[in-house]
């Protein structure tokens, strides 16, 4: 007959199952209070009267507890003071990430593959993540719009960086390699965090088109970075040294048909067709807003009729033909991918 067990295994087998109806009839003695108390001072440490000590300060003084916990509450180093020299360098990293759980692991990955020297200070406990991480386990950035590379930013900006516009930047060096290569230039960038940013692109090379290297084949890089940023959207716009230019793009994806700038005073008037008016705007004043951000100008903007009203408008010659227009921007108010521009 088939037995799973060697021998040696079934013969104890055979015992304990001589002996089940009897044990399982039996109802096993409990220990009393003073068998524990006496088992728990003989082996358990926290019951030594040597684990303890008296608590000096605080509401608690005088009474007895854990020496762990009593040094807690004293403040008492586990260093010791005459064995350590605070003019000596033990470590010289470029960066130190403080705590090895999941923002903290995500944090130096990045760090180090970004080229930086990383050191990872982490409390260890059984079984928790900081212990699993030390032991070589890694617990990711796996939640949902959880991202390793804003740890890594957020890290690097003392735990303030979200919602900077310098992450936007360095999200852009990351991905773009005209950017990283200074090939591209970010000139400015105006941010909303979580909802939109605009930047102004300039390229130092008349070979290479700076927004169409920001944005990348079919959107690629541009899209990345979206959704590092977690889906919030990113206007890319050309840089033009003219102000009256400048603002012009700002206010894309709107169409303009005037620009009067005041560069000493730093003002402008924009004179925008009357169907554009709330798209220059945009909703809750957001897309002037961020223009105005951009370009360090302050932006009135009204529609062609509020502007003849308003004795503020002159018949410039429009630019735009309406289906050279419609040809260069989407139905949705963003650049074309064929024409190098962006709006996500």
């Amino acid at each position: 007959m088939y037995t799973p067990y060697p021998e040696y295994m079934m013969e104890s087998i055979k015992k304990v199952e001589a002996t089940r109806k009897e044990r399982m009839s039996t109802e096993p003695r409990r220990l009393t209070a003073d068998e524990k108390d006496a088992l728990l001072k003989q082996f358990h440490p926290d019951y030594k009267e040597e684990a303890f000590e008296e608590i000096k300060v605080g509401p608690n003084k005088g009474q007895k507890a854990n020496k762990e916990l009593v040094h807690l509450l004293h403040s008492n180093s586990r260093l010791l003071a005459d064995k350590v020299d605070l003019d000596k360098v033990d470590y010289d990293v470029d960066v130190l990430v403080i705590g090895g759980g999941g923002a903290g692991s995500s944090a130096a990955i990045e760090a180090h593959e970004a080229g930086a020297n990383v050191m990872i200070v982490t409390k260890l406990r059984i079984g928790d993540a900081n212990t699993m991480m030390a032991e070589g386990g890694i617990q990711a950035a796996d939640k949902e719009n959880d991202s390793p590379v804003q740890h890594y930013l957020d890290a690097f900006g003392g735990g303030h960086f979200a919602a900077k516009p310098e992450l936007v930047k360095r999200l852009f060096e990351s991905e773009v390699t005209e950017v990283r290569e200074g090939i591209v230039e970010i000139k400015s960038i105006a941010r909303e965090a979580g909802s939109r940013t605009k930047i102004a692109v300039w390229s130092n090379d008349p070979d290479v088109d700076p927004v169409g290297a920001c944005v990348g084949m079919n959107g690629a890089r541009v899209n990345a970075i979206v959704n590092e940023l977690r889906g919030e959207k990113i206007d890319i716009i050309n840089w033009n040294d003219n102000p009256a230019m400048l603002i012009e793009n700002a206010l894309s994806p709107a169409k303009v048909i005037s620009v009067i700038a005041d560069a000493e005073e730093k003002n402008a008037k924009v004179v925008v067709p009357d169907y554009q008016l709330s798209l220059a705007i945009g909703k809750e004043g957001q897309n002037a807003r961020l223009a105005a951000r951009l370009t360090g100008f302050k932006i009135d903007i009204k529609s062609e009729t509020q502007a003849r009203e308003a004795g503020d408008f002159m018949d410039y010659e429009n630019d735009y033909e309406d289906e050279d227009y419609d040809d260069y921007y989407d139905e949705d108010g963003g650049y074309d991918y064929e024409d190098g521009g962006y709006s996500e």
